[in-house]
């Protein structure tokens, strides 16, 4: 065999090979996508992001990289959500115990500095994504009980020195005025009790 016929033979064979290898790492790409489709459908968000990235170190893809940021993007709007809802749940448990039917100025106060930055922390999320957890979040804005406390929040009820005023009330006794507003949060209460019992879809608890 020539020298010029080794070198042909050889380059056929790298050339076989590399196609073969790029067939091969294409697949597994692909079969790395699949899988993380699977995952994040079901709810593991973590395994699902971690198998996109497998797929993206192989190839570059833009449609597996907005999977993968989608998926970052939905596992934070969980993440949201859940925080939410444990600090609804933290109220509903150490400021609206059954047993009590007063609430103090400043149990009251603490209990709005907490559910204010939670409600914001929900007005803010975007919730155009086509996921279980963008359509609880439309499901929370759209729920009565929400808006209910919406109204509580934005208005002066839970500031004892603005009660009388917002109740078109002038009685100047400062403990009246903490009756009245701790009759309006226990009021306003159950429906942030609702909220506290709500629970987001099953599938990403996991």
């Amino acid at each position: 065999m020539s020298r010029k016929d080794l070198i042909l033979l050889v380059s056929l064979f790298l050339l076989s090979f590399l196609f073969v290898t790029a067939c091969d790492n294409q697949a597994k790409a692909q079969e790395y996508v699949n899988q993380a489709d699977k995952y994040r459908s079901s709810g593991k968000l973590d395994d699902a992001i971690s198998l996109y990235k497998k797929a993206l170190n192989i190839k570059e893809d833009t449609s597996v990289r907005d999977k993968l940021d989608d998926t970052k993007k939905e596992k934070e709007t969980v993440k949201q959500v859940t925080e939410v809802l444990k600090d609804f749940k933290e109220v509903k448990e150490y400021y609206l115990q059954d047993n009590s039917d007063y609430s103090s100025p400043t149990t009251i106060k603490e209990a709005v500095d907490k559910l204010r930055p939670a409600v914001d922390k929900i007005e803010a999320i975007d919730d155009t994504q086509d996921t279980d957890i963008s359509k609880f979040v439309s499901k929370l804005r759209d729920d009565s009980n929400y808006k209910q406390v919406k109204i509580f929040l934005d208005s002066n009820a839970s500031d004892d020195s603005q009660t009388m005023n917002d109740l078109g009330l002038f009685d100047s006794g400062i403990q009246t005025v903490n009756e009245l507003g701790s009759q309006i949060f226990q009021y306003f209460g159950e429906f942030i009790k609702q909220i506290a019992d709500m629970k987001i879809p099953s599938k990403y608890n996991k």
